[in-house]
């Protein structure tokens, strides 16, 4: 207990002291994530807003129409962009294009891009912990060099834990997956290939399997807690939510990322060289 919450106070002091690359990696990242679903929901014909705000919108259609109320369903429809100004429902609206190869294709492409995003942000808060990056030009540029290779050594060690095999491989996932959680910090770090890191992982995290999952089960507590004060405390709506949103979601990335870091330092991996500073430009 008492070194988890040493993880914890190391983790939140690495996200102090280097505060700025931090906060502009959350920012960038988030308007990355906002500007994708923006573009999906006007391609789509939804209303601008986060997709919550669309999915009880369309849940409260649902209810409408199972109540009959003709004028009630009109009018809901209406807020969701599924009736034109003539009064007939659009050719663009959710429902019509549902299942479409329009709607499939939109679908698949912001996937991809969220995907990518994604992979970036945990390689630029990966890096930062890993190589003492205060300069966040460099941070980027640093992730974009790890983005190929991370992505890589994720294939990989999803295919040892065979994870593609159907209904077992899910069984092996459960126990491997926890194991090789600190493969991108050796790869990073130790300069090790793909296939060395995981393996160099699995070996170092033998018989540690439960107190990994209980290390980060502890970890998700605190994440959710912190993170249910912070919304009742800054409750924002409108169209700015969804991005303080994702800015916040990036934070907790930057912190779990210093965590992970922290944590596999305790579990063998050499204390990584540091850096000198560079001063931000």
């Amino acid at each position: 207990m008492d070194s988890f919450i040493s993880r914890l106070k190391e983790a939140f002091g690495f996200c102090i002291k280097f505060k700025v690359p931090v906060l502009v990696g959350a920012v960038v990242f988030a308007l990355l994530t906002t500007a994708v679903q923006i573009g999906i929901q006007s391609n789509l014909g939804l209303p601008v807003g986060n997709f919550e705000e669309v999915g009880a919108k369309l849940e409260d259609l649902s209810g409408k129409i199972e109540e009959g109320d003709t004028e009630a369903i009109n009018e809901a429809m209406g807020e969701l962009g599924m009736i034109g100004k003539d009064g007939q429902i659009g050719v663009t609206s959710p429902a019509a294009l549902l299942f479409t190869p329009q709607i499939i294709g939109t679908m698949g492409l912001m996937m991809l891009i969220m995907m990518i995003i994604v992979l970036m942000t945990n390689a630029y808060f990966l890096v930062l912990p890993i190589e003492k990056i205060s300069n966040y030009g460099q941070a980027f540029k640093r992730s974009l060099q790890l983005f190929l290779p991370l992505l890589a050594l994720g294939i990989w060690a999803m295919l040892r834990s065979f994870v593609w095999i159907p209904i077992v491989g899910m069984l092996f996932a459960l126990y491997y997956f926890p194991r090789f959680i600190f493969a991108g910090v050796i790869y990073i770090k130790e300069k090790k290939g793909i296939r060395e890191s995981v393996r160099t992982c699995i070996e170092r995290t033998k018989g540690k399997w439960f107190s990994i999952v209980l290390n980060y089960i502890g970890l998700a507590i605190v994440t959710f807690v912190v993170m249910a004060v912070a919304a009742s405390v800054l409750v924002i709506t409108g169209p700015i939510s969804p991005f303080l949103n994702s800015v916040v979601s990036n934070l907790f990335v930057a912190f779990w990322s210093a965590f992970t870091v922290i944590y596999a330092g305790q579990i063998g991996t050499p204390a990584p060289t540091v850096a000198p500073e560079v001063s931000q430009t």
